[in-house]
């Protein structure tokens, strides 16, 4: 071997030590999955729609007032039925008083869309159409809440209009 083949070889052995380094350390933290710091209930109910169930609404449990915790999120099966979770993917949300918002995104008729809801693009680029009334669907103007009693489980059931009730 010559002097040039050894400075690449050894240049090509540091570089390589130092991605597997770098792989080491930014990999460490992912390693272990965080989680609650506050007890956790398990937290379920049905969501219904002028008396249907309403399949693939997403649900979002914010906290509010002296609530500890993430808040949580569910998506409802296709009875209605919702499981709430953190934002870690634990069952449950800690005891306290929540703001609850439900949302059902859905395609306007006569339109086909191969790919599913997503709340986050904008709506000039989102087909789907957001189809219950803002204060159930708008974080800052829904009416819903939900109390989680301390130490036990919470069924808590949302039925919602959108019949006049006049």
């Amino acid at each position: 071997m010559n002097s040039v083949t050894i400075q690449i070889a050894t240049r090509s052995f540091r570089v390589a030590a130092w991605a597997v380094a770098l792989l080491v350390l930014t990999n460490s933290g992912c390693s272990k999955a965080q989680k609650s710091t506050v007890d956790l209930f398990p937290a379920t109910g049905k969501v219904s729609l002028d008396g249907e169930p309403i399949a693939e609404a997403t649900l979002e449990f914010i906290p509010v007032g002296d609530t500890k915790g993430q808040g949580g999120a569910a998506t409802t099966d296709h009875e209605g039925n919702y499981s709430a979770e953190t934002p870690y993917g634990e069952v449950g949300l800690a005891p306290g008083d929540y703001q609850v918002v439900i949302s059902k995104l859905a395609l306007p008729k006569g339109v086909h869309f191969d790919v599913p809801p997503d709340k986050n693009l904008p709506p000039a680029d989102n087909p789907y159409r957001e189809i219950l009334p803002a204060h159930y669907s708008d974080r800052t103007r829904t009416k819903l809440t939900m109390k989680m009693p301390p130490k036990e489980a919470s069924k808590k059931d949302f039925t919602l209009t959108l019949k006049s009730t006049r």
